[in-house]
């Protein structure tokens, strides 16, 4: 009696055991299939639900918008963006036209939002004459595999007056890194990354080479699934690299007019960059291969 009574407690063990490590087994690959979002990048826009690369009706959502509340505007040049004589000053170092430059101003869909609530603390924002109004771009409609891939949230900007300057970059800097900056500070930059070390390198090569502005058909020449970074890094133009960043970013900034012979600051306003980088598509493509 006794041997069976403690034949069972073996094998109720034994099951314990197993399903523990069935458990963990099952956590395991979980782990295995996660991947890192875009979402955890820690540099996406301030607006509670926002992340890059969400499409428009997700965006106006998690705004609590209606989409006929996006205005559509014309694009900012990078001129207007960064000041007078800074696009002709990449063109001349790298030898090639602002036609080879594949900024954000390309892209069709260019939006005015205007809202209520403090961006950073501040409720002093602009967009020129707009009081309260900041503008959103998204990438133009495209295919990948004959699939779908929607207009995607890759950049966001407005101003705010230049005597808020500290204050903004201290908004910054209290939202993502919880913390207040010294009075003396001057602007402020955040980079994000991808969280983790479990990226979905073939969603983030995609990514990047859909944001270089390549089309299917180029993209298609390249074993896109086992080309190293290193490989990526090579197909792109270095002027590129300094017109997006690689990872998403937030900037507050002077506008600056290099004249050639001088230097003006903006001492009206200050800006406030926000870009997706090489990332807008990466949760996009991250859905649709995992």
């Amino acid at each position: 009696m006794q041997n069976l009574i403690k034949d069972k407690r073996i094998r109720v063990i034994g099951v314990a055991v197993i399903a523990v490590l069935g458990a963990l087994l099952l956590l395991w690959a979980y782990q295995q299939e996660t991947y890192a979002s875009i979402k955890n990048c820690g540099a996406n826009p301030p607006f509670e639900g926002v992340y890059w690369g969400m499409t428009i009706p997700e965006f106006c959502k998690a705004m609590g918008i209606e989409e006929a509340d996006l205005v559509p505007a014309e694009a900012l040049t990078y001129e207007e963006r960064e000041g007078i004589g800074q696009l002709e000053r990449l063109e001349g170092d790298y030898g090639v036209s602002a036609e080879d430059l594949p900024m954000y101003e390309y892209y069709e869909n260019h939006f005015d939002v205007q809202l209520t609530d403090e961006i950073f603390g501040i409720g002093d924002y602009y967009l020129g004459d707009k009081p309260l109004t900041i503008r959103v771009v998204f990438t133009d409609e495209t295919t990948w595999n004959g699939r779908y891939v929607p207009s995607l949230l890759c950049f966001v900007y407005f101003q705010v007056p230049y005597n808020l300057q500290w204050e903004v970059s201290n908004g910054v800097s209290k939202y993502y890194y919880n913390e207040e900056l010294p009075s003396d500070a001057s602007g402020l930059g955040v980079q994000g990354a991808l969280g983790g070390q479990n990226i979905n390198w073939t969603a983030y090569k995609l990514s990047h080479m859909y944001s270089c502005g390549m089309d299917q058909e180029n993209i298609d020449s390249y074993d896109v699934q086992h080309m190293s970074r290193e490989e990526l890094a090579d197909i792109n133009c270095p002027v590129y690299e300094s017109v997006r960043s690689r990872n998403p970013y937030i900037k507050v900034s002077q506008k600056v007019d290099d004249l050639g012979w001088t230097m003006t600051f903006d001492t009206e306003n200050v800006t406030v960059t926000m870009q997706a980088g090489y990332l807008a598509y990466y949760e996009w493509f991250l859905n649709e291969l995992t």
